[in-house]
């Protein structure tokens, strides 16, 4: 609408104020609708004061008497003709240009899309395959591949311990259900989850029997499991320090942690410490090849991106950072500007984060549940890159998570996915006392 126009319905609504003293200005309006074209004929303004309020309806309409345009609710604020002219004559002799302004064009390079600046997902497979090869043949990862049997057998031996803590062996023969068992062993009910994945680990190791719907104990009443004997093999063995701690932490404890005796957060994180876990992510043999994988897919998406180019870069759930640890340092070399948004769901990372990586001014630090829509927490679809590193596992419904992840990408952006595709024992047993590694409901 014209300003013109709109303006002429202004002075109409002024108009419903009568013979009221003093001077109005428009505040806010609660709604304009523009019906059709503007026509150009000459047209009729209504306007109707609100009974209660300084608040006033306008109508547009045609010369055919069909609505044009509607202004609904304008509010008008009385001002104090005389106090607005003293505070001018209060400026300066230049307070003219206070109320004066002009449009200036400044020519500004195109924003490329992500498809014009990141390199090609396949490209990047294909130049990436042999060092994805070299690293994971490397004598240390392979060692620590090796090593995965030994460490499953550790968790499980500390899963027997705190069952046949809580009794189990006098089940020995029987036959429950899993419920029964849950009940007889005083298990609570936040821990179902994670007593089925039991089970069925001791179902491979030969321990119990599935029956049905059913299960046979088939534990000696005189069985011993002695998890520290196996604990101290693996401690002669390099690379497996914080794997071994969180297993002794959650193992030793885990009878308690069943029964609802002990909060397994207070496991994780002692006293808010982060420090076994951010091992665990950043410095375990494992995590250091899957690491520098990501960040070499990262930097190869980027290699080809104009200089002028800014790139935005969002990882969600990035925890304890062990992941943006390998990033930040590549990215800080790059020619273009980046931003860095670096988000999870928990205060707890992002203000730890925060103090950690304040060397590095382009880092953003915001809350952020992928659960939710990003739009209704402030973001948009305008990242080149998301990083997501073992973190959308833990949520109800994948394909929702992954439509909001979608939801973050500008067009032709790129989602750098790592997770793992297998359960794994040892894992299980730290991470699965906590609620999130359990929270999916969409699959059996």
């Amino acid at each position: 609408m014209h300003p013109v126009l709109l303006d002429a319905g202004l002075q109409v609504a002024g108009a419903t104020l009568g013979g009221s003293a003093g001077s109005y200005l428009p505040a806010a309006i609660e709604r304009f609708s523009l019906l059709q074209p503007i026509p150009n004929g000459p047209m009729e303004i209504y306007a109707k004061r609100r009974d209660t309020q300084l608040q006033v309806d306008i109508t547009w309409m045609s010369e055919q008497q069909q609505v044009v345009a509607v202004l609904q609710g304008l509010t008008l604020q009385s001002v104090d003709a005389a106090q607005m002219l003293s505070r001018q004559q209060m400026c300066n002799s230049n307070s003219l240009m206070n109320w004066l302004y002009q449009v200036v064009w400044k020519p500004q390079p195109l924003l490329q899309t992500s498809t014009e600046v990141l390199v090609r997902a396949e490209v990047i497979e294909e130049r990436l395959t042999p060092s994805i090869t070299q690293q994971t043949q490397q004598d240390d990862f392979l060692t620590y591949q090796t090593l995965q049997p030994k460490l499953n057998a550790l968790a499980l031996a500390y899963i027997l311990n705190a069952l046949i803590q809580l009794g189990l062996t006098r089940q020995s023969q029987k036959i429950f259900t899993a419920e029964e068992l849950e009940q007889s062993l005083g298990i609570v009910p936040q821990h179902r989850q994670f007593f089925g994945r039991c089970l069925v680990l001791l179902e491979e190791s030969g321990q119990v029997t599935k029956i049905g719907d059913q299960w046979q104990i088939h534990l000696s009443a005189k069985q011993q499991i002695i998890p520290q004997q196996l604990h101290q093999q693996l401690s002669q063995r390099d690379g497996l320090d914080a794997e071994l701690a969180l297993l002794a932490c959650c193992g030793k404890q885990l009878a308690e942690v069943l029964q609802g005796h002990i909060d397994p957060l207070t496991l994780l994180f002692p006293e808010g410490d982060l420090t076994t876990l951010t091992q665990l992510y950043q410095t375990s043999v494992g995590a250091q090849v899957m690491n520098r994988l990501v960040q070499d897919v990262v930097m190869a998406a980027v290699s080809e991106s104009p200089a002028e180019r800014p790139l935005r870069i969002l990882e969600i759930g990035a925890g304890t950072g062990g992941t943006t640890t390998y990033l930040l340092p590549a990215l800080s070399g790059l020619p273009q500007p980046v931003t860095y948004v670096f988000t999870d769901i928990s205060p707890r990372f992002t203000t730890a984060a925060q103090e950690r990586f304040q060397e590095f001014p382009f880092v953003e630090y915001k809350l952020l549940n992928i659960e939710r829509s990003p739009v209704d927490q402030g973001f948009s679809a305008n990242f080149d890159i998301v990083i997501a590193a073992n973190v959308l596992h833990a949520t109800e419904d994948i394909r929702q998570t992954v439509c909001h992840v979608q939801g973050l990408l500008a067009p032709g952006g790129q989602l750098v996915l790592l997770e793992g595709t297998q359960p794994v024992a040892w894992v299980d047993l730290i991470f699965g006392l906590t609620p999130g590694w359990w929270k999916f409901g969409d699959c059996p």
